[in-house]
């Protein structure tokens, strides 16, 4: 009893005193308990913010290559077979810097939204830095390589080709992927990333839009590529670079119109490489600037000195996209014909498709003033390409050339008639038409029944040098 009663006079006594002190620093108190809390819930906000922004790409959505690392090695440890690609967006930085980087953003986050929706859920796909994404593909639940065809492929390169609409207007992409597989091999994380990224690398050598799956040669024609780059940083001094001419002819009257300048190179070690191993590369590196400013004064002197005044032939030359982008250029082209005494309207340079959709609108200012200038434009492969109607009544081409692909279907029956059904479409738009890679007597004679303006081909006559072109030109 007496043990109780001490009991309850002990928490009497505690009771009191924390009154006491609640009563003494109760302002305090107050003060200190809000504060603790606005304090508490920043810190944790600022360790969430933080955590979400090491996880999510905050442009895309996407997680960042960080996590998806943590995934894919959880799969490469239980043997999980996988599909890993690697999308790079082509000419990505061109677009940044003919726009804004805004513009640039809003790109890469409608593409990450269209990837979203095509992936299945067994996927998963983050953003790298700049243009590029991963994308990884299991079925975990069978333990073996998911069952994709290539249709599967085309059909993401097909919704992600389509139009992207950006500032109201309508912006085309083409994407370069590399792939690889995992089968469940022992293998660790990075030389799988090395493969998808080796199958990348070959899928733009090959051009914008090419799909590469990883196979062991892949290195060796890589070891290539870095050679050819090393040697063609010096091929222009060391005069390893030279011209053949294709002579093109007028079909109905069989008369010689002019030539085609084709860039070709001889290497003292190497031998000759052909202009599809080195052509891109030099555009990549942007080695095609100082190339193609040689090509075309070269060809200018040329032309004035086998066909001098009053000879109306006509000299084509070959332009990329990062010449005519090049915001100069109008001014060199110029400045070229004014040097060399070549007449503009002897002058026919030639772009493709590819070279004009990376900015449409810049494209157009850069041909309006080419235009003004007096030479002819002519838009190169035509059917390989988007072939818009709408951009073709746009930009002022003079003169439609057609793919070669087209022509060697000629003797095919169906292929033959979307051969005769693009001349009739190109002729009722009111472009004069070359038909280019003429090689057969059957070619030449269903051009000549469509009517087709001008023709060149290994039929009619090879490049040649210069020293064989006045002799052509006077026979003719």
């Amino acid at each position: 009893m007496i043990t109780l009663l001490g009991w309850d006079l002990l928490q009497i006594s505690l009771i009191q005193n924390m009154a006491v002190v609640l009563h003494q620093y109760s302002l305090i108190l107050f003060l200190i308990f809000p504060l603790s809390a606005v304090l508490f819930h920043y810190f944790m906000n600022m360790v969430w913010t933080r955590r979400r922004e090491l996880a999510i790409d905050e442009i895309t959505g996407l997680p960042h290559f960080r996590h998806f690392k943590i995934k894919l090695r959880k799969k490469i440890n239980e043997r999980t077979p996988f599909y890993l690609t690697v999308l790079n967006v082509d000419g990505f930085k061109s677009i940044v810097e003919l726009n804004n980087i805004t513009y640039g953003n809003e790109l890469l986050l409608q593409i990450s939204k269209r990837l979203k929706h095509w992936l299945p859920s067994t996927g998963i796909v983050c953003r790298l830095d700049g243009e590029q994404f991963l994308i990884c593909i299991a079925d975990p639940s069978s333990g073996k390589l998911p069952e994709l065809t290539p249709e599967y492929w085309q059909e993401m390169q097909s919704i992600l080709s389509k139009p992207y609409f950006i500032d109201h207007s309508a912006r085309h992409v083409t994407l370069s992927i590399g792939m690889t597989r995992f089968t469940g091999e022992v293998l660790t994380l990075d030389p799988i990333l090395q493969r998808a990224f080796t199958a990348l690398q070959q899928a733009k050598v090959q051009g914008m839009s090419q799909t590469v799956h990883y196979h062991e040669k892949l290195n060796e024609q890589i070891r290539y590529r870095s050679l050819i780059e090393v040697n063609l940083r010096t091929a222009l001094q060391n005069n390893q670079l030279f011209l053949h001419y294709q002579p093109q002819y007028e079909l109905q009257s069989g008369a010689l119109r002019g030539f085609e300048a084709l860039l070709r190179w001889d290497h003292p070690e190497l031998g000759a490489i052909p202009p599809s191993d080195f052509i891109p590369i030099a555009e990549e590196t942007r080695l095609i600037l100082p190339i193609g400013e040689w090509v075309l004064r070269q060809a200018c002197e040329t032309m004035l000195r086998v066909a001098e005044y009053p000879s109306d032939h006509t000299i084509s030359v070959n332009i990329s996209a990062v010449q005519l982008m090049d915001e100069q250029f109008p001014e060199q082209v110029t400045q070229i014909l004014a040097q060399s005494g070549l007449a503009a309207q002897r002058l026919e340079l030639e772009l493709t498709e590819t070279a004009l959709m990376s900015s449409l609108d810049l494209a157009e200012r850069q041909l309006r003033k080419l235009q003004a200038l007096g030479l002819r434009l002519a838009l190169d492969d035509f059917g390989t390409g988007y072939s818009s109607l709408s951009y073709l009544r746009r930009l002022p081409f003079h003169l439609i050339k057609i793919d070669k692909s087209f022509i060697q279907d000629i003797g095919h029956s169906l292929e033959q008639e979307v051969t005769g059904s693009i001349i009739q479409f190109i002729k009722q738009l009111r472009y004069s038409i070359v038909a280019e890679g003429l090689e057969s007597y059957d070619q030449l004679v269903y051009l000549k029944k469509c009517q087709c303006d001008y023709v060149q081909g290994n039929l009619l006559s090879k490049p040649l040098p210069e020293d064989q072109l006045r002799t052509l030109i006077l026979a003719g």
